[in-house]
């Protein structure tokens, strides 16, 4: 029975952190800039389209706001998904220590995963895919790298329609809300590497101790 429950509260933490809370810091962003730069335009336009809605029928609005969150939320995961393909490779170039690190790895590796990396090049992420499984990293990394991303996508969809679509932004020119929100994404994609490094670094030194006393 604790099991049940134990699977189920992760169950809830996964929705929530992956699908609920990616659309609701979209909405809070999308809420502060139309009333700080667009006078609640947008926001009394969609109340009006709320009592609209509710006056067909309640249950029906409850729909309305379920299909809007969930359908920004697989937004939000497809951009998120999109974003992540870009780190799939190795995580520092520039780190003397985790490159030493790296490939003291790969010269301690047995017969059977130097065969797979004949196949494949031997980076950070395919390690990671290769030696996660046998020695063990935590999830928390990636649940990290999930929160950053959803954030990024959130802020930079903000930047854009906060750029492009507000009537009366001030200060902030379409170019420099695509330039402010490919600044956010490089800024946010060097944070969602640095966790993928320190997860990978806890796998290298496991996998080097794991044969030790």
């Amino acid at each position: 029975m604790t099991n049940f429950f134990d699977k189920l509260s992760q169950r809830f933490t996964n929705f929530f952190t992956r699908s609920v809370a990616p659309s609701s810091i979209f909405f809070v962003l999308l809420y502060a800039n139309d009333r700080l730069f667009n006078d609640g335009d947008w926001f009394k336009k969609f109340l009006s389209f709320l009592i609209e809605v509710k006056s067909i029928h309640d249950v029906f609005l409850y729909i309305c706001f379920v299909l809007l969150f969930l359908t920004y939320g697989y937004i939000n995961q497809i951009f998120s998904q999109f974003l992540d393909s870009f780190i799939k490779r190795n995580y520092s170039f520039f780190d003397k220590e985790f490159k030493a690190l790296r490939e003291e790895v790969k010269s301690n590796l047995d017969k059977k995963q130097q065969i797979i990396f004949i196949a494949i090049e031997f980076n950070d992420y395919n390690a990671y895919q290769v030696l996660g499984g046998t020695i063990g990293a935590s999830s928390s990394y990636v649940d990290e790298v999930k929160s950053i991303h959803a954030l990024t996508v959130a802020l930079e969809l903000n930047l854009i329609l906060y750029g492009c679509c507000f009537k009366h932004g001030v200060g902030l020119s379409w170019p420099s809300a695509i330039f402010a929100a490919i600044f956010f994404g490089i800024v946010f994609h060097l944070v969602a590497k640095s966790r993928y490094k320190a997860r990978n670094k806890r796998l290298y030194i496991n996998f080097l101790l794991k044969d030790k006393p």
